[in-house]
């Protein structure tokens, strides 16, 4: 029985974005997801940083690196918010917070 529950999608607290291919983008590590409708990150005043609408949950090509319209984004904090679909077909709603260590 797979359980629609938080615990099922990792979201880390923090990533490097500092080309080393360790922690270089941003994306949902999911178990029991189906699709991610939704996957945003916001800074600090609101502004969308990134976008990405329905993919399949694990997708590096899904995530965020860090820039905003071609500009690396300075060291700090980020909100995201999730919405996604799990095996069992309900709807999971997610949002937390992110840090941009450089």
């Amino acid at each position: 029985i797979i359980d629609c529950k938080d615990a099922y999608i990792l979201m880390p607290g923090a990533f490097t974005p500092n080309n080393d291919n360790l922690n270089d983008t941003y994306y949902p590590i999911t178990r029991g997801v189906r699709n991610i409708n939704r996957f945003v990150i916001y800074n600090r005043n609101g502004q969308v940083m990134f976008e990405a609408r329905n993919f399949r949950p694990n997708d590096k090509f899904k995530s965020w690196d860090g820039y905003y319209k071609g500009q690396p984004q300075s060291p700090s904090s980020f909100v995201y918010m999730l919405e996604a679909i799990c095996d069992t077909g309900q709807t999971l709603v997610k949002s937390g917070s992110l840090i941009l260590l450089r």
